[in-house]
């Protein structure tokens, strides 16, 4: 009869134990570090987008199964990541970016279906060798799981494989700023049929419906055959507030009317004109390094004209990203000394 005591003693410690274990959390912080060679605004751009997140993500070679989702616009605050795996040392989970500063990224990382939450961080600096790029998370988890895993070594590990990978692939890419040509030209008056929308900056997505799109051009084409590229015109980019007021639209001959869709005329203007080749993930890049020039060459804003993306070679002429083009255009009024 003791002896069965004993060991219904033991049986209900280990459950007391167990479940104790899996109440009580352990906090954990794990930090690693990488230089890369590479200027601070180009690491910078690609640790703020999640598009590029799934290029150097290190979970994606444990499991080539895999399945992942990034939403948001790029480089704004909501912006995020979700991925799914059978493999539980991948599982599933959300990233999403809470903050964002010139030399910061901050991240909130929800695992298990929103079971635990950790925090994450980019932070980059300028060194003589290059960039330093530090990778962090804290957080809690049950003890138990501690008991059995060391987060210093097991994320420790993992995080040293992704700051490699992103390494790699940051050092073999030609910087973006570098590669830009911009010039400054003159455009002639155009005119464009499509349809115009507010939508918040990290959705960009819901302006580019495919079925919206088809519609648009079966009505453009219904009323002339003459139809140039499509194009976004943006009027209104408010980072502050998350909304861009733009329009989906195709060049047409002047004076084309489609019942059901807006018509846009541009005046004749001077723009900033750059080209972007590829994927759309970095347009931001080649945006930026237009506005750079403009403040650099103390070029004026022409607020009558919108900002425009030409996509010359679009989506529905290649299945190739690499083959993709796009023109950029900022109109842009004359440096007040050469205007004078």
């Amino acid at each position: 009869m003791k002896a069965g005591r004993i060991i219904l003693i033991v049986i209900g410690l280990i459950i007391v134990l167990g479940a104790v274990g899996f109440f009580v959390q352990k906090d954990f912080e794990v930090t690693r570090t990488v230089t890369i060679d590479a200027d601070q605004e180009t690491v910078h751009a690609v640790l703020v987008d999640f598009n590029q997140f799934a290029k150097w993500n290190p979970w994606a070679d444990m499991d080539s199964a895999m399945t992942f989702e990034v939403s948001g616009e790029p480089g704004t605050v909501g912006h995020q990541y979700s991925w799914r795996s059978e493999d539980p040392m991948v599982g599933n989970g959300i990233m999403t970016i809470q903050d964002i500063g010139d030399d910061y990224v901050s991240i909130k990382v929800s695992l298990g279906d929103g079971a635990y939450e950790v925090a994450s961080s980019h932070t980059i600096s300028t060194t003589d060798a290059g960039t330093e790029v530090s990778w962090y998370a804290g957080g809690s988890m049950p003890y138990l799981f501690a008991m059995f895993a060391d987060m210093e070594t097991t994320l420790g590990g993992t995080y040293e494989a992704g700051l490699s990978n992103l390494q790699g692939m940051i050092e073999t890419m030609e910087p973006a700023a570098a590669s830009v040509d911009v010039s400054v030209v003159d455009l002639e008056p155009m005119t464009f049929v499509g349809y115009r929308m507010e939508v918040p900056i990290d959705n960009m997505d819901a302006a580019y419906d495919e079925e919206k799109i088809g519609a648009l051009y079966g009505a453009v084409m219904a009323v002339t055959q003459d139809v140039g590229s499509m194009v976004t015109l943006y009027y209104v980019w408010d980072e502050e507030n998350n909304v861009t007021d733009l329009a989906v639209a195709v060049k047409v001959p002047a004076g084309t009317e489609v019942e059901g869709y807006e018509t846009f005329e541009t005046g004749s203007m001077m723009a900033a004109k750059a080209t972007h080749s590829g994927s759309y993930d970095n347009i931001g890049m080649t945006h930026e390094a237009i506005l750079e020039y403009i403040s650099t060459n103390e070029y004026g804003w022409d607020m009558e004209n919108p900002s425009m993306e030409v996509y010359t070679v679009g989506m529905g002429d290649t299945e190739n990203e690499d083959e993709l083009m796009t023109d950029i255009y900022h109109a842009v009024t004359m440096p007040t000394e050469a205007a004078e």
